[in-house]
C-alpha cells in the first residue's frame, strides 16, 4: 500500500503526474462550459449558412480538472451528407489524454437516424456536448432551426448573497444559480433577468378578501353528479329449514349492505347443508352484479369460522344466498355483515 499526498513545494508531493492532477482538480469543479447558462455566448455554437461549416464563440471550459480556453471564435467543419435520408452529428470537446489536449471534436451520426451520436463519459476520453445538428439528404449546410444548443454548463452551487439591504456591492446572482439571504432566511434562483423566490407562499388575500368578489370573478358554469340519496330496505326471507334470529339489507345508490344471524334447524349435530340449496332471498334490485362468496361465522357449540362456501347471486327475478358444500352445526348462529356493489 502507497500513501501519496499532494501537492507540496517539496518531498513526494512536489511533483505529480496529469493523472494526478486531474483526479484532483476534478472534484473542485463540474464539467462544463463556463457560463451564466443559455443566455450566455460562452462557446455557444451557431450556424453560417456556408458549406461543411458552424461558429463556436469564444469562452471557456473545465473537463475532467482540465481548463479549456477558446479566445477567438473558431469555424469548425463537418462532412456533407451525401446520402438521400437525414443525418445528426454531434459537436463536443473531448480530452485526449494521449495527446494532452482539450479540443472541438465533431462526431459522426447515423444516416436515417434522428438521435446524435452518445457523449463519452469514460475517464480515457471523456466529453462535453456542445450542440448537435440535422443534415438533410444531400446537404451540405446547416438551417439554423436544425441546430441545437446543448452545451451542459459547470454547476455553481448556492451563493451566500448580501443582505436585501445592502443595495450598493450586492451580490448579483447568474442565469440558473440559486442563492440564499441569511437574514430574510430565504432562497432564490435567477431566471433570466428575474429573481424569484423559491417555495414562495402565493398571495391570495385579494381574491379572499374582495367585498365585490361574487361580481368581479363570475362563477363558472358547472354541475356535479352525486349518489343517489333514495333508500331502499327492508329484512331478509330464510328459506326452510333456516330461519333468522334477526336480518336486514339496506340499498343506498349502487351499494347494498346486507347482516343477518341465521340458524339451521334441521338435521344432525354436524353435517353438509343441501349443496346448491337457497339460504335467504331478497329483492333483486339490491342484489349484486356479479356472484361472490360471503364471509361467514358460526357460534354455538364451538366458535370458528365455516370453512365451506355461501356465494350471494342475482337468479331469475330475485336476490339469494346458496350453500355449495356448507358445514353446519344444529343450535348454532352463523352471522354475516357484507355491503357489495348492486347496480
Amino acid at each position: 500500500m502507497t500513501e501519496r499526498s499532494y501537492p507540496f513545494d517539496a518531498g513526494a508531493g512536489a511533483g505529480i503526474t496529469e493523472d494526478q492532477w486531474s483526479y484532483m482538480a476534478s472534484s473542485w469543479q463540474t464539467d462544463g462550459v463556463d457560463s451564466p447558462g443559455p443566455s450566455g455566448d460562452s462557446l455557444k455554437v451557431s450556424t453560417t449558412g456556408q458549406p461543411f461549416t458552424l461558429l463556436v464563440k469564444a469562452g471557456h471550459a473545465n473537463l475532467a480538472g482540465f481548463h479549456y480556453e477558446l479566445d477567438l471564435d473558431q469555424s469548425v467543419l463537418f462532412e456533407a451528407n451525401t446520402a438521400a435520408d437525414i443525418r445528426v452529428d454531434r459537436l463536443v470537446l473531448r480530452l485526449n489524454r494521449e495527446t494532452n489536449t482539450v479540443a472541438l471534436a465533431v462526431k459522426k451520426g447515423a444516416v436515417g437516424s434522428s438521435t446524435p451520436p452518445g457523449i463519452d463519459r469514460s475517464w480515457a476520453s471523456p466529453e462535453i456536448p456542445l450542440a448537435y445538428f440535422t443534415l438533410r439528404a444531400n446537404s451540405d449546410t446547416v438551417a439554423p432551426a436544425d441546430l441545437v444548443d446543448a452545451r451542459e454548463f459547470v454547476a455553481s452551487g448556492v451563493q451566500m448573497l448580501s443582505p436585501a439591504s445592502a443595495s450598493t456591492g450586492a451580490r448579483q446572482l447568474a442565469e440558473g444559480q440559486i442563492g440564499y439571504d441569511p437574514v430574510a432566511q430565504k432562497f432564490y434562483a435567477q431566471e433570466a433577468a428575474t429573481k424569484v423566490e423559491i417555495g414562495k407562499q402565493p398571495d391570495l388575500s385579494p381574491y379572499l378578501t374582495r367585498s365585490d368578489a361574487q361580481s368581479t370573478y363570475s362563477p363558472l358554469g358547472h354541475t356535479h353528479s352525486y349518489m343517489s340519496n333514495s333508500i331502499t330496505s327492508g329484512t331478509l326471507t330464510a328459506a326452510s329449514p333456516w330461519y333468522f334470529e334477526s336480518s336486514g339489507y339496506e340499498r343506498i345508490g349502487s351499494l347494498t349492505h346486507i347482516w343477518g344471524a341465521i340458524s339451521y334447524s334441521q338435521g344432525t349435530i354436524d353435517e353438509l347443508a343441501p349443496d346448491n340449496s337457497v339460504m335467504f332471498t331478497f329483492p333483486y334490485s339490491a342484489g349484486p352484479t356479479r356472484l361472490f362468496r360471503m364471509p361467514i361465522i358460526g357460534q354455538g357449540y364451538s366458535f370458528s369460522p365455516v370453512s365451506s362456501g355461501v356465494y350471494v347471486e342475482r337468479s331469475g327475478s330475485t336476490a339469494r344466498a346458496i350453500t355449495n358444500f356448507f358445514q353446519v352445526r344444529k343450535q348454532t348462529w352463523y352471522y354475516f355483515d357484507v355491503t357489495f356493489i348492486s347496480a
